[in-house]
């Protein structure tokens, strides 16, 4: 059995006068967090299983979802593994 891993990615930001956080979901390139970083991490413990991506929620979700499949197969060619699952096709 395979363990998944989830990623998401979301912006947070405040506003000064309201003291609220919002988010959006955004492709993965896109967000505030470094997802370069964890994906060597996985890259380099050996990690083969999946890898699961949250898609977006709004505008156009199969070319936001898509840029961050992409963003993801770029991170493993430029970290040289075979790919998460056995699969960067």
């Amino acid at each position: 059995m395979r363990s998944t891993g989830t990623a998401r990615t979301s912006c947070a930001s405040t506003s000064p006068k309201v003291e609220q956080a919002f988010f959006s979901y955004l492709p993965l390139p896109d967000g505030d967090i470094d997802y370069r970083f964890a994906v060597a991490a996985m890259v380099d413990a050996g990690y083969d299983g999946y890898l699961a991506i949250e898609g977006v929620r709004q505008g156009d979700q199969l070319t936001a979802d898509g840029k961050s499949v992409q963003y993801v197969k770029g991170l493993l060619k430029q970290l040289g593994a075979a790919g998460i699952g056995g699969r960067n096709q």
